[in-house]
């Protein structure tokens, strides 16, 4: 009766850490594809932020 006990928490405690490491799977990858993201924008910007200064300077005369 005891070790019946003691053997369902245990699988309950499992199942628990098993939806945990799910979990924190999942969040792994989310913040791998938010930063991926966050790259590609800061990369955007870049480029445009070039691409004003390149007009700006075409634009003074020198």
């Amino acid at each position: 009766m005891f070790k019946r006990k003691i053997r369902k928490q245990i699988a309950e405690l499992q199942t628990k850490v098993d939806d945990l490491e799910r979990k924190y799977k999942e969040l792994e990858l989310d913040l791998q594809l938010y930063v991926r993201k966050l790259k590609v924008s800061k990369g955007v910007m870049k480029e445009r932020e070039e691409e004003k200064d390149i007009k700006t300077n075409m634009l003074l005369p020198e």
